[in-house]
C-alpha cells in the first residue's frame, strides 16, 4: 500500500484497499504479495506506511522546518529532525489502524489496542515492532507509536460513550437531576422552570411533563449531547428550537436530538467515524461537536423542505438523512480536508464553502447567528483545505 500512497495519494490508497479488502479473492492475493515483497525487501507493510512519512532532516534543513511540525530524535550521540504534520500522522493512523485490521500476525494485539485499558501497553506495542521488523529507536518506530496512541484513544473514547449511552437516567441522582437543570437553564435562558415534572418540558420536544422517561433509549449520554449543544451553540440551538415550532412541519426537537445521539453513536461502533476522529482529534468534545453539526444540518434540511413536510414524514426523512450523511462521513472529502464545523467558535476550525472564486457561504460564527450553507444536502461542507 505504501507505493500507492506515494505515487497516488492516500485517499486512492483507501479507496483501493476498500475494494480488496471487500472480495475475498483480491485480499488472499493482496496479503500473498505483501509476504513475497516482505520476503525480498526485509520490510514489513506497516514499517513501509511509516516510512513514507518519516523524512530525515540536516541541521540546514531543519531550520525550515516550523518547529512545532517536527521532532528531535537522538540515538546515541547521532541527533536528526523527523517532519512530524499532523495530517501526515493522521494518514498514518488511518492505513495503520487498516493495516491491523486485516493482520493475522497481529491478532491479539489489536484486541488490546481495541479494549478498554486505560493504557495501552508498552509491551504490546513492543512486541509489534518486533514482529514488524522495526527497529526499537528509530523515528519509524515512535510515529508508529503515535499512530497507535491515536487508534487506540479512539475506542477508548467508544467505550467511554457506550458506558453513557448505557447509564439510565435516575431520578433519585442528584448529579443526573442537576444535569437535567443546566440543561433546561441553557436551553431556556429567559424562562423560570416552576417545578420538576411540567408541561414546560414539552416546548424543548420532550414528550410529556417528565423528560427523564425520553432519555431511556441513549441514557446520559443524549442528556451530555443536548447539555452540549445548548450550551456551547446557543445560536444554532436556539434557531433549531424555534424551527421546531413550525405550524405544519413542526418535530420535537428533544426526541430529534435523542435520535441523533444514537446515530452519532451507532457510526462510531461501525468505524465510520475513525477518519474524522484521526483527523480532527480524538475526544469527547470533538465527539460533541459532530453531534452539533449534525444537529444543524439536520434542522437546515428539513426546514428546505417544509412546505412538504409534516412530522409524520420523520421516520423515512431521518432515514434518508442518516444514509446520505454516512456517506459524506465516510469519503474521502473529509481525508483530503474538508472541515466539518458549526461556529468559530468550535474546537473544529471554521470554514468556507467556495464555488469557482468566490466564497458564497461561511460557517455560523459564534454570536452573528449567520447560517451554514447546508441547503444542497444535509451534510454538504466545503472547506478551507490544510
Amino acid at each position: 500500500m505504501s507505493f500507492w500512497m506515494i505515487h497516488g495519494g492516500t485517499k486512492h490508497a483507501l479507496r483501493i484497499m476498500s475494494v480488496i479488502c471487500s472480495s475475498s479473492i483480491l485480499l488472499y492475493l493482496y496479503k500473498k504479495t505483501k509476504a513475497v515483497v516482505r520476503y525480498f525487501s526485509h520490510t514489513s507493510e506497516l514499517l513501509r506506511i511509516v516510512s513514507v512519512y518519516s523524512k530525515p532532516l540536516t541541521a540546514t534543513d531543519s531550520a525550515y522546518v516550523p518547529s512545532a511540525h517536527r521532532l528531535l530524535y537522538r540515538i546515541g550521540d547521532l541527533a536528526f529532525y523527523c517532519v512530524l504534520q499532523s495530517v501526515n500522522l493522521m494518514r498514518i493512523a488511518c492505513e495503520t489502524d487498516q493495516s491491523l485490521l486485516y493482520s493475522k500476525m497481529l491478532l491479539v494485539e489489536r484486541r488490546y489496542i481495541e479494549s478498554d485499558q486505560k493504557n495501552t501497553s508498552d509491551a504490546y506495542i513492543g512486541r509489534i515492532l518486533t514482529k514488524k521488523l522495526f527497529r526499537e529507536l528509530s523515528p519509524e518506530a515512535t510515529l508508529l507509536k503515535q499512530s497507535i496512541k491515536i487508534i487506540s484513544d479512539s475506542f477508548k473514547l467508544l467505550h467511554k460513550l457506550n458506558e453513557l449511552a448505557a447509564t439510565k437516567y435516575d431520578t433519585n441522582s442528584k448529579t443526573h437531576e442537576k444535569m437535567l437543570t443546566d440543561f433546561w437553564e441553557c436551553a431556556m435562558p429567559n424562562e423560570q422552570l416552576f417545578q420538576r415534572n411540567s408541561k414546560q418540558w414539552q416546548f424543548l420536544g420532550f414528550q410529556g411533563d417528565d423528560p427523564a422517561t425520553d432519555f431511556r433509549g441513549m441514557g446520559i449520554l443524549g442528556l451530555e449531547n443536548l447539555i452540549y449543544y445548548a450550551r456551547t451553540h446557543p445560536d444554532s440551538f436556539q434557531r433549531v428550537l424555534a424551527n421546531s415550532h413550525h405550524p405544519k412541519a413542526w418535530f420535537s426537537m428533544a426526541i430529534v436530538g435523542i435520535n441523533i445521539s444514537s446515530f452519532v453513536l451507532s457510526m462510531h461502533r461501525q468505524r465510520l467515524l475513525q477518519k474524522f476522529f484521526y483527523k480532527y482529534g480524538v475526544s469527547k468534545d470533538i465527539y460533541h461537536e459532530l453531534y452539533c453539526f449534525i444537529f444543524d444540518a439536520f434542522e437546515s434540511r428539513w426546514t428546505s423542505q417544509n412546505e412538504s413536510l409534516t412530522v409524520m414524514d420523520f421516520e423515512r426523512f431521518f432515514k434518508q438523512f442518516r444514509a446520505e450523511f454516512e456517506v459524506r462521513i465516510v469519503s474521502d472529502e473529509i481525508h483530503s480536508g474538508e472541515v466539518f464545523v458549526l461556529d468559530e467558535g468550535s474546537s473544529v476550525l471554521s470554514y468556507n464553502r467556495k464555488i469557482g472564486e468566490g466564497v458564497v457561504g461561511q460557517g455560523i460564527a459564534s454570536g452573528s447567528g449567520k447560517r451554514a450553507a447546508l441547503e444542497s444536502s444535509p451534510a454538504t461542507v466545503h472547506a478551507k483545505k490544510d
